[in-house]
């Protein structure tokens, strides 16, 4: 009998070749009809484009701030606004973010205001006359109707604890009435002895 023995060469060269469901195209160079391959520590399984794309919508969803899955699987920078400044990473918001903001009183006293801290808006102690209320996220100044200080200036004119003295002009204090110098009108017939008198008296 006649033995015949094939064998093909060492470089083949085919137009595409199918396994199973598994197609490899020689002119595109795309394999399809790849399942998707398990994703763990361990695999050695081939991945497919679906995976990849899920994968990335995944990332785009986590990053938030815009970002989305181009046409070639890459996925857009975010853009975030941090304290009024546009940033375009994670990092760069999260250093944002930690900065906080400056509080100060009359352009002094500045100090660092952080995501996080709590500022507590209130009254010097002591003080009696004005009241501090939240109403939601909106803070409220209040005056007593029932005032209580020290001393009151208007113009030449000082109210306190001793009585009230004009500048130049009558007082009335605890020391007595002082008119300076100026007549006293108006004054009604006194009946007691305690009263003060009219000329016409």
């Amino acid at each position: 009998s006649t033995n015949y023995e094939v064998a093909t060469a060492k470089d083949v060269n085919f137009n595409s070749v199918k396994v199973g469901n598994v197609n490899i195209d020689g002119t595109t160079g795309k394999i399809n009809g790849v399942t998707a391959g398990d994703v763990n520590p361990d695999s050695t399984d081939a991945i497919n484009g679906s995976q990849l794309a899920k994968n990335a919508q995944s990332v785009s969803d986590a990053l938030g701030g815009g970002s989305a899955v181009n046409p070639d699987g890459t996925v857009s920078a975010p853009n975030y606004t941090v304290n009024g400044n546009n940033v375009n990473n994670v990092g760069d918001a999260i250093t944002a973010l930690d900065k906080g903001w400056n509080l100060q009183s009359n352009g002094t006293q500045s100090g660092a205001v952080k995501a996080g801290d709590t500022v507590d808006i209130g009254t010097a102690d002591g003080e009696e006359n004005l009241q501090v209320a939240k109403d939601g996220n909106n803070i409220k100044y209040s005056l007593n109707r029932d005032l209580k200080v020290d001393s009151v200036t208007t113009g030449d004119t000082v109210i306190n604890n001793d009585g009230m003295t004009i500048a130049g002009g009558p007082s009335v204090t605890k020391s007595g009435i002082d008119a300076a110098g100026n007549k006293i009108s108006g004054v009604a017939a006194g009946t007691d002895g305690t009263d003060a008198v009219n000329k016409d008296q």
